[in-house]
């Protein structure tokens, strides 16, 4: 029976977390329980009756007048007194000395936390601008060749506009998932960034029309390239 009664209780013992700030007062507490102990010259731990034989001492003669010994009597009550309070205030000085000390250390430590949560945020809003950067040059250089084209069947134009896109993503250093097509890891890298959504599905569609099934004309391909310098003027 004792130890179910206890079991409870020392576990809940065992997962008492003292803060910071139950440390700090509790030490407070401990130093002027000291100082008032050592104020009033007498110990605390209570003495049971008889447990102690006590020696009266001698009777001295009272002196009659009051002379030199009363005035050092005084003197030493004063130094006393005098010596109680500057041990008082020592002590309270050295108890706000260490609670500011403990307060600044864990608010440094809470500055060093935040400083190491923003470090990957900002980490990796960089690499989302170079990789942003890396696209748009790109997509640039693609569309340069694009304009260089003359001729040639429609499709062939729609197809190498989304092309550009594509070979754009495989450079940025994303790696394409195993069951991803071409298109889908394309489209899936953009959406990652500021994009004009609905130019994208546009080319996306119009690629799919030329490739797989063959249909494809000339306001296609004139579709495809505006298509195409809207997604890199929107691409951040």
């Amino acid at each position: 029976m004792l130890r179910a009664m206890s079991g409870p209780a020392s576990r809940e013992g065992r997962t008492t977390a003292w803060t910071p700030h139950a440390r700090v007062a509790l030490a407070v507490a401990a130093l002027f329980a000291v100082a008032l102990v050592a104020a009033r010259g007498g110990s605390a731990i209570p003495v049971e009756p008889g447990a102690v034989r006590v020696v009266e001492p001698p009777e001295r003669p009272v002196p009659t007048e009051s002379g030199p010994a009363g005035e050092v009597d005084s003197a030493i009550d004063l130094i006393g007194g005098v010596g109680v309070g500057l041990l008082l205030a020592v002590i309270g000085v050295l108890v706000l000395i260490g609670a500011v000390g403990v307060l600044a250390s864990f608010g440094m430590r809470g500055s060093r936390r935040r400083r190491r949560a923003s470090t990957p945020v900002r980490a990796a809003q960089s690499t989302v601008d170079e990789q942003a950067q890396a696209l748009r040059t790109a997509v640039r250089a693609g569309m340069a060749d694009v304009a260089a084209r003359t001729g040639g069947p429609p499709g062939d134009a729609v197809i190498a506009a989304w092309l550009v896109l594509e070979d754009a993503a495989a450079a940025c250093g994303t790696r394409r998932g195993p069951a991803e097509t071409p298109s889908e890891f394309t489209a899936r890298v953009l959406a990652g960034h500021s994009v004009d959504p609905a130019a994208l599905a546009d080319l996306r569609s119009r690629y799919h029309r030329a490739r797989f099934a063959g249909e494809a004309t000339a306001e296609d391909a004139t579709a495809a390239r505006v298509a195409l310098a809207r997604v890199e003027e929107t691409l951040a």
